[in-house]
């Protein structure tokens, strides 16, 4: 076990902690719109990408990525806010049982899984972490996979949003 290992136990515990603290309804709530901000981040990308590209002189080979981070952190700032009314609505009115946490924080879980598997894909673009590092690694290949194994398994219940990946081919 080296430090990427305790890096990825310490993110993925935080967002066990965090999805225990909040419950299953605003934890599902929190992934559907991590979900939503990632499809239209893809959905607009190009365009956005254009406009990083023309008007702020980036990259062609950036451009894309640049429109999907944008329009991502976007959608997802926006329903954060949305979910920050929704959490002291549900807690005004709905009972925080012992359920309710335990799954809140499976979710939670999955969703920095999501997360962090996301970010290690953009990081290995750059080669970040460091090979080396990541073969050493216990953990790192596995967290590494799960938005792709994820997707997969998505992508063959809802085969149309296959065309999604092949928007963004350099990443994954």
């Amino acid at each position: 076990m080296n430090w990427l290992d305790i890096l990825i136990i310490v993110v993925l515990g935080v967002g066990s902690l965090i999805g225990f603290r909040r419950g299953l309804i605003l934890q599902l709530f929190g992934l559907v719109s991590f979900v939503a901000s990632f499809l239209i981040g893809f959905l607009y990308m190009e365009g956005v990408g254009d406009w990083f590209e023309n008007q702020l002189g980036v990259s062609v080979t950036y451009s894309s990525l640049f429109g999907f981070g944008a329009v991502f952190l976007g959608v997802y700032v926006c329903a954060m806010i949305v979910t920050r009314f929704l959490d002291k609505v549900v807690k005004k009115t709905v009972v925080i049982g012992g359920l309710n946490r335990i799954f809140g924080g499976v979710v939670g879980l999955i969703t920095s899984g999501l997360a962090l598997s996301l970010l290690l894909y953009a990081l290995a673009t750059v080669n970040l972490p460091p090979s080396e590092l990541r073969s050493s690694s216990a953990l790192y290949e596995v967290v590494y996979q799960f938005f792709p194994q994820t997707w997969d398994l998505v992508t063959q219940k809802f085969p149309e949003l296959s065309e999604l990946i092949d928007r963004f081919p350099s990443v994954f």
